[in-house]
Formats: structure tokens, sequence, C-alpha cells
């Protein structure tokens, strides 16, 4: 099988959320970091993280709203339903460090600026 493919923007190269498969850059499939990022009354938590930069992470992203929530990281093409009362597993590696921005396609907006505001996550890449 093919590699995952891969997104440029800029000077960033990030990798869909995938699996690793064994021997494609994981041990198993045993991400480098990882971390729960709770979903509650429409908003993420915490509201910032930081990830390291070209490491396999995997977020596991707990929706414990009763509705849908839709997981979108515009760099890699990611976007990924998190329904109601689940876990759903987003995997990434961006080997560029810099401020990037993960939200909530239903409950956030993009602003005349660019930026996005509502049901957003600052993702810092170190």
């Amino acid at each position: 099988a093919s590699p995952p493919p891969t997104t440029r923007t800029g000077p960033t190269r990030t990798t869909p959320a995938r699996a690793p498969q064994r021997g494609r850059g994981a041990t198993g499939r045993t991400p480098d970091g990882t971390g729960p990022r709770p979903v509650k009354t429409d908003s993420f938590a915490p509201a910032a993280i930081t990830i390291p930069a070209g490491k396999i992470v995997r977020l596991g992203v707990a929706n414990n709203d009763a509705g849908l929530h839709i997981f979108n990281f515009d760099p890699a093409q990611i976007k990924a339903d998190l329904t109601g009362a689940k876990t759903t597993n987003v995997w990434l590696k961006i080997d560029t460090p810099g401020t990037y921005t993960y939200y909530c396609e239903l409950h956030s907006t993009l602003g005349a600026d660019g930026k996005r505001t509502g049901m957003v996550v600052i993702l810092v890449v170190e």
C-alpha cells in the first residue's frame, strides 16, 4: 500500500487523519503523543494545546454533548464527525512549528479578518 497522502500549505507539511500503519513511522500503532480533548457545551477543552513537531499525534476527541460536532483541521484537510457520547481519534503529524487552529464546522464562524471564533482550539506545534 502507498503511504498516506500529504497536503502542503506554504512550508507546512501535514498528514491526514488516519492511523499510521505498522512500520510507517510509529511503533505498532502507538502515537508519539496523545491526549483527550473533551467537547462539552459547544466548546473544546482545553482552548489551546501544544504538540511536538514531526511526531505522530493522536487526539482523542470526546464529544460529551448529545449533538453532533464536526472537527475540522484545514491544513491537512481533516474533517471528522464527532457523534454524541463518543470519542473519535484524530491522527496527525505536523512537521513545521507554528500556530494552527482546529474548529467545529457547526459552532464556529470565519471572520472578515480570516480568523475563526466560537468553538476553536489553538494548536501550537513546537
